[in-house]
């Protein structure tokens, strides 16, 4: 499998070779199947201070226990964010009110996270964007940088082409389809043994790359979506800057 990774990294970086590089299956492998150690941050010394009664916090644990990125789950509770979570047949989130928190809506909430499998912890993260991005990127001081540079005009021109009336959404909407996409390459799996030269190479395997390392928008299935937005990408400086608030740490 290690082979596998190595030939599909070589090619996505553009420095393969000319060797016949087989389909790669995300359900198969991830990053920590080749690294011990995550570059992104996951734990920190101040997690010891957050309110362990909040709703996202044994997630918060787990997800730590996992080394997957944690800074949503951090923000939300430092924001003591009113965010519910319940049972649903399907991934959502429905949006809260100004002075309270949306709901995630998830098949696995009936179930234990540390039971939990890949395509869990994927979706989850897609819609514990949406409440972070709701009770804490758009009201935070902490963000006021990243939203002066994100909800610009010139933005939502460029995401209109993929929801007309709310082209807003649209630009939320790529961004949590990528933090889901994301979320496959850091499943908690990890082989300790790995080879500097494989640690390298799964390194560079998180780089900017469409339908890969970087979703569209999407939903074009969906009232107030166009067509379009199967192809609407976030451009690359948006994606570094989305990649750090969500994990702590530049992209490569």
């Amino acid at each position: 499998m290690r082979r596998l990774f190595l030939l599909l990294t070589l090619f996505v970086v553009g420095c393969g070779s000319a060797e016949k590089i087989e389909d790669y299956s995300l359900s198969s492998a991830s990053f920590a199947d080749f690294v011990d150690e995550p570059w992104w941050t996951y734990q920190l010394p101040a997690d010891a201070q957050l309110n362990r009664r909040h709703v996202l916090y044994k997630y918060f644990v787990v997800a730590k226990q996992k080394k997957l990125p944690t800074n949503l789950f951090r923000d939300l509770i430092r924001a003591n964010s009113g965010v519910k979570l319940s049972q649903g047949d399907w991934p959502s989130y429905q949006p809260g009110g100004a002075f309270s928190g949306g709901t995630i809506r998830h098949p696995a909430i009936a179930e234990q996270p540390a039971s939990w499998k890949r395509i869990d912890w994927a979706s989850f993260y897609n819609e514990l964007f949406h409440a972070w991005w709701q009770d804490v990127f758009m009201k935070s001081g902490t963000y006021s940088s990243e939203r002066s540079q994100l909800l610009t005009s010139e933005r939502s021109k460029f995401y209109r082409q993929a929801h007309p009336r709310n082209p807003r959404l649209a630009q939320e909407e790529a961004y949590s389809e990528t933090i889901n996409t994301l979320m496959f390459y850091t499943s908690p799996q990890y082989n300790p043994e790995t080879s500097e030269q494989d640690r390298f190479y799964a390194l560079n395997f998180f780089v900017y790359n469409k339908n890969r390392t970087v979703s569209p928008v999407s939903h074009s299935d969906r009232p107030g979506f166009t067509s379009a937005a199967e192809q609407t990408f976030p451009a690359e400086w948006e994606w570094k800057i989305v990649f750090k608030m969500i994990f702590g740490s530049e992209a490569p």
